[in-house]
């Protein structure tokens, strides 16, 4: 229903825990009882699922300057991407000042890190997100990590 008639879809459920915000992402989760968890926004999703597959790290601190240095990327990102005007000069402006200056950060709390990942010694949702992130750049710049070799 929804996948194949999305204006139908959204008309029917903007406003109810389906969609309250009227957007997607959304998640259904059906435990094993059969109660439905309606779930909306990438970043609750992520950390739902998260919580539910040992998935979410114990050190907050962490978790929460990832996240919040994830999402400042990922809104530098869409901003580019998805502008009206978007361009070779704007492209060439964000790949010199945002992936330059930023990027190297991500690399150096990787390497300050317990191992090969973000967070607590082991996968996270923290390196999910990353990983989303990065490879989103890597889309727009094929070039970008190559002098990161720790991303």
């Amino acid at each position: 229903e929804g996948l194949l008639d999305w204006p139908t879809y959204k008309e029917k459920h903007v406003n109810t825990d389906l969609l309250p915000f009227g957007q997607v992402p959304s998640l259904t989760f059906t435990d094993p009882e059969g109660k439905e968890t309606h779930i909306v926004q990438s970043l609750a999703i992520q950390q739902f699922l998260a919580r539910k597959y040992d998935l979410f790290p114990n050190d907050n601190v962490a978790v929460d300057i990832l996240t919040g240095g994830i999402e400042d990327m990922r809104k530098k990102y869409g901003s580019l991407v998805y502008s009206p005007t978007f361009d070779d000069e704007q492209l060439e402006k964000y790949k010199a000042e945002t992936l330059k200056m930023w990027l190297p950060f991500f690399e150096r709390l990787l390497q300050n890190s317990e191992g090969q990942w973000f967070v607590g010694g082991k996968l996270s949702f923290v390196d999910t997100m990353a990983f989303d992130m990065l490879e989103s750049n890597l889309r727009i710049d094929p070039k970008c990590l190559d002098e990161l070799p720790a991303l």
